[in-house]
């Protein structure tokens, strides 16, 4: 990073895996902390400490830090705290938009790096709504996936965006570990994910039907995650009894306990079709250790799914909906699908370099420098939210009606697992509540979206 005094805030929550992961909010603590200790040095990494939200000076650059739970908001965007920093990178949702709020509010030159964690849910549409009023042109913004970042694009045009999603931890060449294995001769399935429609629960039965037919001796499937749709889960489990597959529910479990249990499958099934959908964080922990991975060609199964087991996919001309609950934006063409066979799937090498850990990656992001970004191609969705104009008035009220909401459900300080329905609870009572539509696009072909970073984009 240029410049040796450049001090740094990261604005995170308690980076835990032994806790159950909520909608996977605190790995991606995880990964800005394990991202940030390598940027800042071994001697700076000792003493980084985002539990204390205090500042550590060791080697240079100096990191400022707060990890957030409810109680501890004050803090964070607290002026005299953040008076200091050249640059604060936020992962804490759409709550970096009360980030603009202070600086705007108090007068402060710091730049900001906020996170995009999802399509079309209302915490990001009110973020990028606030962003798009007090945003500068030093701001960076930051997207989970190449494939979020060019249906975005088609929301608000692009600017000065990346994808950083840095879930992949391994040793330089390691290559073994992502050449596909299959450790039960192909007999056992996992659903990593909510229980719900948006992400595909309901198509088991077709997809195990699918695999039978391609000589997978499938004989059970194991369910991890919260169960939010039981109605479900009568007609789903029938349907696999009759084929002689077991539908086994686990309920949610920690960080480390599931990624052990992707290591006990042979193929994960992930055939999500969410409006909030922006990356697919299971397919990328499945293939990363050897897993095969049934995805729909949709975020990351477009992008790393081997083809014959990404799942096609018909988009629906125009689907509109609530950014306060999510819909799918499509349907799965399982009939169209012939998967391989697993002999044909094993031993395949997939390439994960987009997410990998790299910290290189996150030291130019800090930097101030300009950065080259990745030519977008053509969405095969367009998305349109149509959210109120905010001027720099409205955006700043609204930011504070979001304070206030928030104090009033201030609770424990292990709140924090909890902060995305909090937070759009508190945007909701503001009054904001955009819906979000999707359009299929006719051709999926190179778009010339490039402009010059940091100027004023259309946001619908």
């Amino acid at each position: 990073m240029s410049g040796s005094d450049t001090v740094v805030g990261y604005f995170t929550g308690f980076a835990d895996e032994e806790i159950v992961a909520h909608e996977g909010a605190v790995l991606g603590f995880a990964d800005l902390e394990r991202e940030l200790r390598r940027v800042a040095g071994e001697d700076a990494a000792s003493r980084l400490d985002p539990s204390r939200g205090v500042a550590h000076e060791g080697r240079r650059p100096r990191f400022s830090g707060t990890a957030l739970s409810l109680r501890m908001l004050h803090r964070a965007i607290d002026p005299v705290r953040l008076a200091p920093l050249d640059v604060v990178y936020a992962n804490c949702g759409p709550l970096a938009a009360l980030l603009f709020e202070a600086r705007e509010r108090h007068g402060l030159d710091f730049r900001i790096i906020r996170e995009v964690r999802t399509l079309g849910w209302v915490g990001y549409a009110f973020q990028e709504s606030v962003a798009r009023a007090l945003g500068r042109p030093t701001d960076r913004c930051v997207h989970a996936s190449e494939y979020a970042r060019g249906i975005w694009a088609t929301a608000r045009g692009p600017g000065d965006e990346h994808a950083f999603y840095p879930v992949v931890e391994r040793r330089s060449g390691d290559v073994a570990a992502r050449r596909i294995r299959l450790p039960n001769q192909g007999r056992v399935a996992g659903y990593f994910s909510r229980v719900t429609r948006d992400k595909g629960f309901h198509e088991l039965p077709r997809i195990v039907e699918r695999l039978h037919h391609a000589g997978w001796p499938l004989r059970e499937v194991r369910v991890y995650g919260s169960v939010i749709e039981p109605e479900w889960i009568g007609a789903v489990r029938e349907s696999l009894r009759a084929q002689q597959v077991e539908l086994r529910l686990y309920g949610e479990v920690p960080h480390r306990r599931a990624l052990a249990a992707i290591e006990a499958v042979d193929v994960v099934l992930f055939p999500s079709l969410s409006s909030f959908e922006s990356a697919g964080r299971v397919v990328v922990e499945a293939v990363s250790i050897g897993r095969a991975a049934v995805a729909s060609d949709f975020c990351a199964g477009a992008e790393l799914g081997i083809p014959g087991l990404r799942i096609p996919v018909r988009f629906a001309r125009s689907r509109r909906g609530s950014t306060s609950r999510a819909f799918s934006v499509g349907t799965l063409d399982v009939d169209a699908w012939n998967p391989p066979s697993p002999a044909a799937v094993e031993g395949i090498e997939i390439d994960d370099e987009a997410y990998r850990s790299d910290p290189e990656r996150l030291r130019a992001l800090l930097d101030p420098a300009p950065l080259a970004a990745r030519s977008l191609t053509a969405a095969p969705l367009a998305m349109s939210i149509e959210a109120p104009d905010f001027d720099r008035e409205t955006a700043l009220e609204s930011c504070a009606g979001v304070r206030r909401a928030l104090a009033g459900r201030a609770v424990a300080d292990r709140g924090f697992l909890q902060l995305g329905g909090r937070t759009k609870h508190a945007i909701l009572d503001t009054g904001y509540r955009p819906d979000v539509e999707f359009r299929r696009c006719a051709k999926r072909e190179a778009q010339n979206l490039d402009r010059v970073p940091g100027s004023a984009a259309p946001f619908p």
